[in-house]
């Protein structure tokens, strides 16, 4: 037995050397798929969070604000669907409404008197 590897450890070493590849190409296909599922979705996304300021539901037009405004100025396409979200009925929509108003467009905040 001496000098050789024990059948065992050669199937672990194997095993271990096919995970690492297979988590190699994973790794590879799920950047490349995040690539292409970014420039496709976006502007679903977009459609989806604009339409979400005006949803019937408190809490969806809340996470729709919250959304918009973490994209800051990137989000300056929902500037007037915000605007409309200042008048909103619940106070925590428009509160968000106003926050996302100020991390787009400061400017437009101003205007329309976000403080």
């Amino acid at each position: 037995m001496s000098g050789t590897t024990p059948r065992r450890f050669r199937f672990s070493l194997a095993g271990l050397m096919l995970a690492i590849v297979v988590v190699a190409i994973g790794c590879v296909l799920l950047r490349w798929g995040w690539g292409v599922l970014n420039a496709i979705g976006e502007s679903e996304w977009r459609i989806a969070r604009v339409k979400g300021l005006k949803d019937t539901r408190p809490w969806e037009r809340l996470e729709s604000a919250r959304a918009l405004g973490r994209r800051g100025s990137r989000a300056r396409y929902a500037v007037p669907a915000l605007l409309e979200g200042l008048s909103d009925e619940d106070e925590d929509v428009r509160s968000a409404v106003a926050d996302a108003l100020k991390r787009i467009d400061p400017e437009a905040a101003a205007e329309a008197g976000v403080p």
